[in-house]
């Protein structure tokens, strides 16, 4: 499983010009995913599996959270929707 300790994280919220970027680590392999990254206080996980070559669905319960993330063979960046109760956006993660 490659980890990218030091990978930055850029989240935007539908409706909300915020825009929070931050560090995360992200862990990638044996046909899984798992992100992590801290906000307002709170540490977030969220985790999944692989459904096609580049493409993954992850929860994180403790938000009642899903998302998506995409990312093409080779590349260092992965992109996709999140959705947390009544907020969702889009996330930007480059593997560093």
């Amino acid at each position: 499983m490659a980890i990218y300790k030091n990978a930055k994280i850029t989240t935007v919220a539908i409706g909300d010009d915020e825009v929070y970027e931050s560090d995360c680590i992200v862990k990638i392999g044996n046909s899984q995913c798992v992100v992590e990254y801290d906000y307002q206080g709170c540490h977030y996980t969220y985790s999944g599996e692989e459904d096609g070559e580049g493409h993954y669905h992850l929860k994180c319960d403790s938000v009642n959270g899903s998302a998506t993330l995409h990312c093409f063979s080779n590349s260092v960046i992965l992109e996709g929707y999140w959705q947390e109760n009544a907020y969702h956006g889009f996330w930007r993660i480059r593997l560093i």
